[in-house]
């Protein structure tokens, strides 16, 4: 192990939805506002983030992804904005799984809708999150791993048994373990995904 004094830690954060008062879904999201939440998050010791968006109407991310891909490409984002995020859209809409994500803005998969956000994050989508449960994933899962995306797995109400299928077939991170929990689930009831994946 390493041994590293206090103030030489940092932090590398693969999720920030905003900073300082800044919501990085914010329609009216400006480039100055980023900026200024960039240096907020720099000055409070992160070394390094992903910005991210959570589920949003389709004209939110019109809006904001291509703006945030800007920033992302701006000289001082350079080493501290590694890229962007995606929480959603492809999410369990149920309660409990959906978290404080909009039900209705929730989207069924679909890889034509990802390769066009791809598109609009300018090549900067590092991160996707994604529920298990929902019906024909494996599609999204694949198409975001040959476009170099990341998937994690979360804000979703499987059981372990297909989460793993899922799992498994195509490697994704898991996140967000303990959103697959609705209000009338207890995890410790059934083998979730923090204690049956591997």
């Amino acid at each position: 192990f390493f041994l590293m004094e206090p103030e030489k830690l940092s932090l590398v954060d693969i999720q920030i939805n905003g900073y300082a008062g800044i919501d990085f879904s914010n329609p009216n999201l400006t480039a100055a506002q980023f900026r200024a939440a960039r240096e907020a998050i720099r000055a409070s010791g992160t070394s390094a983030f992903l910005a991210t968006v959570i589920t949003s109407p389709w004209e939110v991310y019109q809006r904001v992804l291509p703006l945030l891909a800007e920033c992302c490409a701006e000289k001082d984002s350079a080493g501290i904005v590694l890229g962007l995020h995606l929480e959603g859209p492809f999410i369990s809409a149920q309660p409990g799984a959906v978290g404080c994500h909009r039900p209705n803005h929730c989207l069924a998969p679909d890889k034509q809708r990802l390769t066009e956000l791809v598109r609009l994050c300018g090549g900067w989508l590092r991160l996707i999150t994604v529920a298990a449960d929902l019906p024909e994933i494996e599609q999204v899962i694949v198409t975001a791993k040959a476009q170099g995306v990341t998937v994690a797995l979360g804000h979703q109400a499987a059981d372990a048994g297909p989460s793993e299928r899922r799992v498994h077939a195509d490697s994704p991170r898991q996140r967000h373990a303990g959103s697959r929990a609705s209000p009338c689930q207890s995890l410790g009831g059934r083998p979730g995904q923090v204690g049956k994946l591997k």
